[in-house]
C-alpha cells in the first residue's frame, strides 16, 4: 500500500477492505510526518510491514520490494499505488508559470513512480501465478480543470502510462487499472484552490447528487477488475485460436510436403532424400514456398520432369 496518510486517504480505504477480506498488507509512508498516522492504521490491520519509501528514489524502490518479497514468501498479489504530488503553489494560479524543476518533479513522483513500482512488483506478482495494480487517476488529465494545473498533466501521463504497462504485464495476468474516483475529500486535496467550488459542482452534476468518499471508489475498482478479466479471457482464447490455426497449417504443409517427397521419389527413382533436396531447390530457384511447390506436384500442376535438376 502506497499512498496511505490518514483515514480519509482512498489507499487506506482500499486497505481496509482487503484486510477485511483476509489479506496481509504492507505499508510505506514518506517522512516522518505522516509516520506515526500510518503505523497506527497499520497496526490496526495487523500489518506484518511498515516501511519508508520515497518514491523518487530507484534504490529505495528496490529495498522495499525486498523486504516485501521477504515479508510475503517471494510473492505479492496486488499493488495499491495512491502517490502524487504538486507543490502547493503550482495548484494555484496559471499552470503557464510553472517552473521547469517542480513540473518534473509533479511528473516524477505522481506519474513516473508508478512505472518504477510496477517494474519491481513484475516478478513477485509472476511468482504469485498473476497480480493487480491500482492507482489513482482524475478528469483533470483529459480536461483542463482550474487549479488543477500541472497535476493534471502528471496524471495524463499516468493514464497513458496505464494503458502501456497494461499491454506490457498482462500477458503475465497482471491487471492494472487507474481508479477515476472524483474529488474525494482527501489531504492531498486539501491542497489544490477551490477544492470546495469543485465538490460542489461534482455533488450538483452526478446521478446521484451526492459527494463521494473513499468508500464508493472500491465499487469502481471491482467494476474495473470485472472488466479486465473479461479482456484477458479474450486475448486468451484470441492467442489460443491464433496458435491452433498456425499449428494446423504448419501440419498440413509439412503433409503435403512428405506427400510430395513420396510422388517425386517414386517418379523418377530417388530416394526421399534426394527428392527433399530437389524440391527445396526448386523453390528456392522459383523464389516459391516449399508447401506451394509440393502441393502442386501432389495435384498435378507441377510434373515431376520439371524437378529434373
Amino acid at each position: 500500500m502506497l499512498g496511505v496518510a490518514n483515514r480519509r486517504s482512498i489507499a487506506w480505504a482500499i486497505a481496509k477492505r482487503l484486510a477485511d477480506d483476509g489479506a496481509q498488507l504492507a505499508f510505506t509512508y514518506q517522512g516522518d510526518r505522516i509516520e506515526g498516522n500510518v503505523r497506527e492504521l497499520a497496526d490496526s490491520v495487523s500489518s506484518p510491514l511498515v516501511t519508508a519509501c520515497d518514491v523518487r528514489s530507484d534504490e529505495e524502490i528496490a529495498r522495499v520490494f525486498g523486504e516485501v518479497s521477504e515479508t510475503f514468501g517471494g510473492q505479492l498479489d496486488v499493488l495499491v499505488h495512491s502517490v502524487a504530488f504538486a507543490a502547493a503553489e503550482d495548484l494555484e494560479g496559471r499552470f503557464t508559470d510553472t517552473p521547469r524543476e517542480r513540473f518534473w518533479m509533479a511528473l516524477d513522483v505522481s506519474a513516473y513512480s508508478l512505472v518504477a513500482c510496477a517494474r519491481a512488483a513484475e516478478p513477485l506478482m509472476e511468482a504469485a501465478g498473476g497480480g493487480s495494480i491500482v492507482t489513482m487517476t482524475y478528469l483533470g488529465g483529459e480536461r483542463a480543470v482550474p487549479h488543477y494545473n500541472v497535476m493534471g498533466v502528471a496524471k495524463a501521463t499516468l493514464d497513458s502510462s496505464v494503458r502501456y504497462l497494461a499491454w506490457d504485464l498482462g500477458q503475465k495476468n497482471i491487471r492494472i487499472n487507474a481508479v477515476s474516483a472524483g474529488p474525494v475529500r482527501t489531504l492531498a486535496a486539501r491542497s489544490i484552490a477551490g477544492f470546495t467550488t469543485m465538490e460542489s459542482i461534482f455533488e450538483e452534476r452526478a446521478p446521484l447528487h451526492r459527494p463521494i468518499d473513499a468508500a464508493d471508489v472500491l465499487t469502481g475498482q471491482a467494476m474495473a477488475d470485472v472488466g479486465t478479466i473479461a479482456i484477458l479471457q479474450h486475448r486468451a482464447v484470441t492467442e489460443a485460436q491464433v496458435l491452433n490455426e498456425q499449428l494446423a497449417r504448419a501440419l498440413n504443409s509439412r503433409v503435403i510436403i512428405e506427400q510430395a517427397k513420396g510422388v517425386l521419389a517414386e517418379r523418377a527413382g530417388l530416394t526421399m532424400e534426394e527428392a527433399f533436396t530437389r524440391l527445396r531447390h526448386h523453390a528456392r530457384n522459383q523464389n516459391l514456398l516449399l508447401a506451394d511447390v509440393a502441393g502442386s506436384l501432389v495435384d498435378g500442376t507441377l510434373s515431376a520432369t520439371a524437378l529434373a535438376t
